[in-house]
């Protein structure tokens, strides 16, 4: 029996509590250093890092994009980390923002979230429409 520990469920737990907007319960499962990396060519670019920075992330996008749900599916297990699809789904919209998702693990913290979104120009087009 192994003692590595259950990515996949580590981050089906994550997303249980993110849908929630347990942040208590999500940085208690993160590491102190993590690092949320979005890209340069997002409205939304940077590195967040820290406890707070999924919440701080969060308070950028959510008001930006409108996100009324989130799906994720296609779980891939990596040595120390776990890649899903993600579709941001806007309130009162039949578009689907589509991306994959990179979760690293530091033994069963997590340390570093690398999301790669398929259409950056989607994306800026509703951050757009959302803030006119």
């Amino acid at each position: 029996m192994s003692d590595k520990p259950d990515l996949i469920n580590l981050v089906n737990i994550f997303f249980e509590y993110a849908r929630q907007g347990n942040f208590a319960e999500l940085e208690a499962m993160m590491t102190d250093d993590i690092v949320i990396i979005e890209s340069d060519s997002l409205p939304f670019a940077g590195r967040y890092t820290g406890k707070k920075a999924l919440q701080n992330l969060y308070t950028k996008i959510m008001p930006m994009l409108k996100i009324s749900e989130v799906r994720q599916s296609n779980l891939m297990l990596g040595e120390t980390s776990v890649c899903c699809e993600v579709e941001l789904h806007p309130k009162d919209s039949d578009e689907v923002i589509e991306m994959m998702e990179m979760y690293v693990f530091r033994g069963d913290k997590l340390c570093m979230i690398k999301p790669f979104y398929f259409n950056h120009d989607q994306v800026h087009a509703i951050s757009k429409a959302n803030t006119a």
